[in-house]
């Protein structure tokens, strides 16, 4: 119970907080990713895979849930 009252906290304190453009590309190509497009072949981008693989999972859980990622991504933080 402590831990739910913690999170719910912490949550609420950084719902405000400011994210980064970077954060906003990764999540950008991820759900262009999960629509069909190929990375490296439809979007150009020098990062590594991987970076945009890990947002893929809060990307896809934001659209089935019909909330935000930002809100998600603070939140699962």
């Amino acid at each position: 119970m402590i831990l739910v009252e913690v999170s719910s906290a912490a949550w609420f304190i950084l719902r405000p907080i400011q994210i980064s453009h970077d954060v906003y590309w990764q999540f950008w190509v991820a759900r262009q990713l999960l629509g069909g497009s190929r990375l490296y072949t439809d979007i150009w981008e020098v990062n590594p895979p991987l970076w945009f693989w890990s947002a893929m999972p809060i990307q896809w859980l934001s659209m089935r849930l019909g909330i935000a990622w930002q809100s998600l991504l603070i939140g699962l933080v």
